[in-house]
């Protein structure tokens, strides 16, 4: 629920992730899929943002007045042990390790780009990635193996 109490996003047991109008009792028309299997989020104290994370995958997500838009997609080396959001919504803190001798505590900004962007049409994108992974995505959303 946002901080004024007016908007609320829930997920569906496909991944689809939905905000809605509490006042009117209405879904807003653009939804969003999450990557995986969601395992919590959070709102930014702004009402704005929507931070995802959903096993080793994290997503911020905008609030726009037609509904939700994918601003950020990580993908971690592996699901972490914890994930605690900024209160602004642009960063999280992902807590790795945290069964080993030393606990590991990154820093994930989603506005910062720390990779070189690619020029592609999605389709090329789409086996760019899978060949660097060695990874694809099931229709549930899960990782699969190539």
């Amino acid at each position: 629920v946002t901080a004024e109490g007016n908007l609320v996003v829930t997920t569906s047991a496909d991944g689809t992730l939905t905000l809605w109008n509490l006042e009117s009792g209405t879904p807003f028309e653009r939804t969003v899929k999450s990557p995986g299997n969601i395992d919590d989020l959070w709102i930014s104290s702004r009402s704005d943002t929507v931070i995802v994370h959903a096993g080793q995958w994290l997503q911020s997500l905008f609030m726009y007045p037609v509904g939700l838009a994918p601003q950020a997609t990580r993908l971690l080396s592996g699901s972490p042990s914890a994930v605690q959001p900024a209160a602004v919504g642009k960063s999280v803190f992902v807590l790795l390790h945290a069964y080993s001798s030393r606990p590991i505590v990154k820093e994930f900004q989603f506005d910062v780009v720390d990779e070189a962007l690619l020029d592609a049409v999605p389709a090329e994108l789409e086996q760019t990635w899978q060949a660097r992974l060695a990874l694809t995505l099931n229709a549930a959303g899960e990782l699969e193996p190539l």
